[in-house]
């Protein structure tokens, strides 16, 4: 049986394992083997089983391991995963047991979806994607790689973000709207019109700054 580890351990990450563990591979596919992490004593204190195994520059994969990165960074997350993936390791899916899939849906490798997100239909998700709690992603939209998406947004009909977009809690990417790579969109913001690549866009409609 394969050995998941878990990259980064912080406070999403601990959140990561909590929604492993409730996940249906859990046990029939793969058990827990532990965190990666720069910091040997992230865990302490949290009453967390599962150990911190080593930095994740420094970790050889095994034949048995396979992976999923929960660092919450973008330009962090693709490193990491990138160098990992270069050594031979392999990016599962993190999938909940409370969220829906619709009919088409295209998912990249190491995708984490959390409590109660949907999906509808036709939507492509990239590579190291993390859709957190309650976030809807609608019909025909297309999110680029190595994106964070924080709890309770939503990303409408035929939007599309570039590679490495963050979304803060409860934005919004109204439909057809395109944002540009790397580009980060406040909490609360309502993205009505296209952002650029790069760019900062706060407030209701979002404005880049």
């Amino acid at each position: 049986m394969k050995k998941l580890i878990i990259i980064g351990a912080g406070g999403f990450g601990r959140e990561v394992l909590a929604w492993a563990k409730q996940s249906h591979e859990h046990g029939r596919e793969w058990t827990i083997k532990g965190f990666l992490d720069d910091n040997p004593d992230a865990v302490a204190g949290k009453n967390v089983t599962a150990p911190v195994l080593g930095k994740p520059s420094e970790y050889q994969p095994t034949p048995e391991d396979v992976f999923v990165c929960a660092i919450g960074t973008p330009a962090a997350k693709q490193a990491v995963q990138e160098s990992l993936a270069a050594k031979g390791g392999v990016f599962i899916n993190i999938v909940h047991p409370t969220a829906v899939l619709g009919e088409n849906v295209q998912l990249g490798a190491g995708v984490i979806l959390c409590p109660q997100v949907v999906v509808t239909v036709n939507a492509v998700i990239g590579d190291g994607v993390a859709l957190n709690l309650q976030t809807i992603v609608g019909h025909d939209a297309v999110i680029g790689k190595w994106c964070q998406i924080s709890p309770h947004c939503d990303i409408l009909g035929y939007a599309q973000l570039g590679d490495g977009v963050f979304m803060g809690s409860h934005a919004v990417v109204l439909p057809s709207v395109k944002i540009g790579a790397n580009a980060i969109l406040g909490a609360g913001a309502i993205a009505s019109r296209d952002i650029p690549t790069g760019s900062t866009a706060v407030g209701i409609p979002a404005k880049p700054r």
